[in-house]
């Protein structure tokens, strides 16, 4: 449990005390007149540290907005000590120290809510096979006291909860904390999920005794079982929550969806790649519809509530039902992008696509990330990466961007740290010794 300063506010330690490892945030009260500049990460060890390597334990330093934590742990069996040590803070400065259930992974500074404030998340990985994920972070209300925010457990969610054994992974992507994970079959072994990959977007907010993260939106990829050109699916949402089924389609292929809803305010939309602009609109044509796909990519089928029924925080219980029919499903777009450098159309990108990549401790490149490249000729390109279950044309504000320069690999983040080795036709980069990418040399070159 949380070992807090003497000085920190009796609300402030109950809360800590009641929540446990689950999570709690640093949020400090800055002025919020212009955007927050961007954290810089300082780690020591840096590989190791981000592995969580019982040798060397994690340390690393994050600053943002003038406040900076220095996040330590040594990774040395099942329970570990994580401490964290502000500075700059007006009132108290005194380190926060707490148990952990395993070792830590992975840090992160972030403004999530754009007050002006930064918050320091802290990752958790439990030792054993699920290796079931927890986050750890720190809130300093008015730059004076210490508070908690609370991360409902993923059991606790209805949706979200289908198919999770753990093996999660946390990030910050631009606004929001994800936390992503595979899904299980009722049959699976650990080893071996079938389900795909579910990520959830969480936004931070006001909880009744301190902040609090709440469950945004849900992404899930939609995989047919071999032979089968449909697949059915059952959820649930409420209030403003709503889920995202993602269907890798061709251009002329014909997409069916019919939705079954409790709730009569519950519809469904459909977003082409690289757009919010939807092809179809439950609302008005209702939660019946069939279409030809107008390009090649990812679409999203969107279940939502009407407005009016997410502010009663609502809810909806339904089944969607999508269907393909056409040319050969799968494949992703082409990594080394249209020929001539001519732009890809209705983007400032020469190519588009995915690489291989993966988050903290997951199996380097067990993902797929969403590129897109701008070449400036002789070697020379900024690469723009979303995470995975993110789309780089439609999740702009959701990028990293890498410059590549001849045989020199950056950031345009200058406080990133980045490393990135050249073996045959392909570049291995890993960015703050969390975030990797396999990228082909084909895509900043072209051909």
């Amino acid at each position: 449990m949380f070992r807090p300063s003497s000085n920190l506010s009796s609300a402030a330690a109950a809360q800590a005390s009641q929540h446990g490892a689950v999570t709690a945030l640093l949020v400090l009260g800055m002025a919020c007149t212009a955007p927050p500049p961007a954290p810089s990460v300082d780690s020591q060890p840096a590989t190791a540290a981000s592995a969580g390597s019982p040798a060397t334990g994690f340390s690393r330093t994050l600053t943002m907005q003038g406040i900076t934590f220095r996040v330590s742990c040594p990774n040395r069996g099942s329970i570990n000590e994580l401490r964290i040590e502000p500075e700059g803070l007006l009132t108290d400065n005194s380190p926060m120290v707490q148990d952990v259930d395993g070792t830590v992974v992975g840090a992160e500074v972030a403004d999530l809510n754009a007050d002006g404030s930064p918050e320091v998340y802290v990752y958790v990985q439990s030792a054993g096979s699920g290796s079931y994920g927890s986050l750890v972070a720190f809130s300093a209300n008015n730059l004076k006291s210490l508070s908690g925010i609370y991360l409902p457990p993923v059991a606790e969610h209805p949706q979200a909860s289908k198919g999770y054994m753990g093996h999660d992974v946390f990030a910050v992507v631009g606004d929001r904390l994800v936390q992503r994970f595979p899904l299980y079959g009722n049959t699976d072994a650990n080893a071996t999920p079938t389900g795909g990959t579910r990520q959830v977007s969480y936004r931070l907010e006001p909880g009744e005794a301190g902040w609090l993260l709440r469950v945004d939106r849900i992404v899930d990829r939609v995989a047919f079982k071999p032979g089968a050109s449909s697949a059915t699916l059952s959820g649930t949402i409420k209030g403003d929550e709503s889920i995202d089924y993602v269907l890798d389609a061709r251009s002329g292929q014909t997409m069916s969806v019919s939705l079954e809803t409790s709730n009569a305010s519950s519809y469904f939309n459909v977003l082409p790649p690289g757009s919010e602009a939807a092809i179809a609109i439950g609302s008005t044509t209702g939660n019946t519809w069939s279409g030809a796909m107008p390009a090649d990519g990812d679409y999203r089928i969107r279940v939502y509530l009407m407005r009016n029924a997410a502010r009663r925080n609502e809810s909806a219980t339904f089944t969607l039902t999508v269907g393909m029919t056409g040319s050969a499903r799968g494949g992703t777009a082409s990594a080394g992008g249209v020929r001539g450098d001519a732009k890809v159309a209705g983007t400032a990108y020469h190519a588009t696509g995915k690489v291989p990549c993966s988050v903290g401790p997951d199996a380097k490149g067990s993902a797929q990330c969403s590129f897109g490249v701008i070449r400036r000729g002789n070697g020379q390109a900024e690469l723009y990466l979303a995470d995975p279950g993110f789309d780089v044309t439609l999740d702009k504000d959701q990028s990293r961007v890498l410059q590549f320069a001849g045989e020199r690999v950056t950031s345009a983040n200058a406080s990133e740290k980045v490393t990135a080795t050249r073996s045959g036709d392909e570049w291995s980069v890993t960015v703050n010794d969390f975030y990797y990418y396999t990228i082909p040399i084909a895509v900043i070159a072209g051909g």
